[in-house]
């Protein structure tokens, strides 16, 4: 439900965007361009800023997705002297739907492994040796998220970037590559808390170690769809296909 939401109303909110961009409010692009460059820039930076240190997953995909609707901004102000760019909007909006709803279908099955329903980070120690199949799907979404190649959301990013190069934004351009290398390093955080173990000495008359975890068992229907969402994330950054066609301006 949540992975829904927070798609579904950035979906429908730029639909709204773009529709009034290419209708009546292209005639005001000279106010409205600078006027969304700088709540764009405040959004990417805020949204990056505030996630770096933040230690609990539910809040910081929260606030990821605030500096993802920054990244799609972009996409709106291009659109004002590159019609194309809605492609690049398209696009962006389906790998951010692919690799949100893999990572919260990982939280869904890590919460009701026991674990504390606020989503530490530290829930995800070692996740990746536990059960290898959600550890290579939430390190896939978070990689896609953060827009490493050959994903799909490198390329959405490529588009946006390419989209705001060609409409000469090029303040707009390296806030966002900025927010880009923030954002590396929370995401990261979070893939190294679930793939890479870090061996401790052990501490002597300390309390015991915490009993392992039992997550668990995932059915038929979750492991197609999770796999299914991993899949589309990797074919989507090796063969963009059609909705990749901004590139052709």
């Amino acid at each position: 439900m949540t992975a829904a939401l927070a798609v579904s109303s950035k979906a429908g909110g730029f639909a709204v965007l773009v529709a009034l961009v290419n209708g009546p409010f292209q005639p005001m692009a000279d106010l409205l361009v600078p006027v969304l460059s700088a709540i764009a820039m405040a959004t990417i930076l805020f949204g990056n800023i505030a996630a770096l240190t933040m230690r609990n997953v539910k809040r910081l995909m929260g606030l990821s997705g605030v500096s993802h609707a920054g990244y799609l901004l972009i996409g709106v102000v291009a659109l004002f002297s590159i019609p194309e760019a809605r492609n690049a909007i398209v696009f962006y909006l389906v790998t951010y739907l692919l690799a949100a709803f893999s990572v919260f279908g990982v939280m869904a099955h890590v919460s009701e492994g026991g674990r504390d329903d606020m989503q530490p980070m530290d829930a995800y120690q070692n996740l990746s040796r536990e059960n290898p199949f959600l550890g290579g799907v939430l390190a896939l979404g978070l990689a896609s998220l953060a827009g490493i190649p050959p994903l799909a959301g490198f390329v959405g990013k490529f588009l946006l970037f390419y989209a705001a190069f060609k409409a000469q934004l090029y303040g707009l351009l390296g806030v966002a590559v900025i927010g880009v290398v923030l954002s590396i390093y929370y995401y990261f955080g979070w893939i190294r808390e679930a793939t890479f173990r870090f061996w401790k000495l052990p501490r002597l008359e300390e309390e015991p170690s915490p009993q392992p975890r039992v997550l668990p068992e995932i059915g038929l229907v979750g492991k197609i769809t999770l796999g299914g969402l991993a899949l589309l994330i990797l074919l989507l950054g090796l063969y963009p296909g059609p909705l990749s066609s901004l590139s052709q301006y």
